[in-house]
C-alpha cells in the first residue's frame, strides 16, 4: 500500500495493509511501528533513488510535501485534549532526518467541529504556515 507524491511516496509493508482490498486503512495500521517506508523513486525511470523506515505517530492524518530540498511529512494526533501537529523535514537527496517539531493547538480542544484535526499546512518560502 503506498501513498504518492511526486517523486516520493509513503510505502507501507504491513502485510495486513497489503491485504486490504478497499484501499482505505487506519493510520495504525499503515504506519505500524517497522512497516512504514518513505520511498524516493526517479520520475523519469520509476527506479528507487532511496528508503527510509519511518515510524510516524500519526492517528488522523498524514501529508506530504516538497520545497527547498526538504521532504516534509506532517500528520495529526491528539495530545491531553487537544489537537498535536508532528512534522518531520526529510533531505530530499538522500531521505535523511533533518530536523522534527511540532505544535499543540490550546486554543481548541479535541471533539470540536469537523476537520479540526485536518488542517493543511502551507509552506512559504522557509516557513511552515497552519492555522
Amino acid at each position: 500500500m503506498s501513498i504518492k507524491f511526486f517523486g516520493n511516496n509513503l510505502t507501507s509493508r504491513n502485510p495486513d495493509a497489503i491485504a486490504e482490498n478497499d484501499g482505505r486503512i487506519k493510520l495504525e495500521m499503515l504506519l505500524k511501528s517497522g512497516y512504514g517506508y518513505l520511498v524516493s523513486l526517479n520520475k523519469q525511470t520509476g527506479e528507487k533513488n532511496w528508503e527510509q523506515q519511518v515510524d510516524f505517530p500519526f492517528q488522523h492524518i498524514i501529508f506530504l510535501s516538497y520545497s527547498n530540498g526538504i521532504i516534509l511529512a506532517w500528520g495529526t494526533r491528539n495530545q491531553e485534549n487537544h489537537p498535536r501537529y508532528d512534522f518531520y523535514g526529510f533531505n530530499a537527496n538522500n531521505g535523511d532526518l533533518e530536523w522534527k517539531n511540532h505544535f499543540i493547538s490550546t486554543e481548541r480542544g479535541i471533539g470540536g467541529g469537523h476537520g479540526e484535526q485536518e488542517q493543511h499546512a502551507v509552506i512559504a518560502g522557509n516557513s511552515i504556515y497552519l492555522y
